[in-house]
């Protein structure tokens, strides 16, 4: 072969190696940017919630302790009498009658056959 006869050199185009092809599936537009429409308007609607509800706690919480209660709370100086004291008191100052055990006889046979 002879490189200086052109009828001998056969031209070959310029070919670029073949690239493997990635078959494409078609996504659907509008059905994933409805979805991503759908879960930012939920994430917004929950953080809305969660902000009126703890702003509903923070003023009831703030409303309890007013500086008005605390003032009566620390003025209070004479201690009370313990409530042992008050119920012995309370109970000896209840007339029972004497009839009184009869009235439940008749329940506490009751609860013994149970």
């Amino acid at each position: 072969m002879d490189n200086n006869n052109p009828a001998a050199q056969t031209a070959q185009p310029n070919i670029a190696p073949a690239q493997p092809v990635m078959p494409q599936t078609p996504i659907p537009a509008e059905s994933s940017n409805g979805s991503n429409k759908v879960i930012i308007w939920f994430i917004i609607g929950l953080v809305v919630v969660i902000l009126l509800v703890g702003g509903i706690y923070f003023y009831l919480s703030r409303q309890q302790v007013t500086p008005s209660q605390t003032q009566t709370t620390t003025t209070q100086a004479t201690p009370s009498p313990s409530p042992q004291d008050n119920l012995e008191g309370d109970l000896n100052s209840i007339n029972i009658p004497s009839g009184a055990d009869d009235v439940f006889t008749t329940v506490d046979q009751d609860l013994q056959q149970l």
